[in-house]
């Protein structure tokens, strides 16, 4: 038992030392997503189109490849909502969405 819990105490700080705070802001003209790795005061802003969840969505744009990376390890419901979300680590696609999140981080 004290095994399993060390790991899990393991894992849920690697979880924290890589995760990400991600939040959707809307503008008149245009939409952010705003992307910040836990502990860090540095942040990274994608800007895009209007209309990801409507019809303005553009497979070309920047936000919205942002978002379609994203995929469902984040709860996109929250996130257009303006709440400031994670990405949940344990959902299948959270591999790709870590990745996506790095990318933005590192442009």
């Amino acid at each position: 038992m004290y095994n399993i819990m060390q790991s899990f105490k393991k894992f849920i700080a690697e979880q924290r030392k890589k995760g990400f705070y991600l939040q959707f802001v809307r503008t008149k003209g245009y939409d952010v997503l705003r992307v910040n790795r836990s502990g860090d005061l540095r942040w990274a802003e994608v800007r895009g189109k209007k209309g990801y969840e409507g019809h303005g969505y553009d497979p070309k744009d920047p936000l919205h490849k942002a978002l379609d990376g994203l995929g469902k390890a984040v709860d996109l419901g929250q996130l257009t909502a303006g709440d400031t979300v994670t990405i949940n680590p344990r959902h299948p696609h959270a591999k790709n969405a870590f990745a996506t999140a790095e990318r933005i981080m590192k442009s």
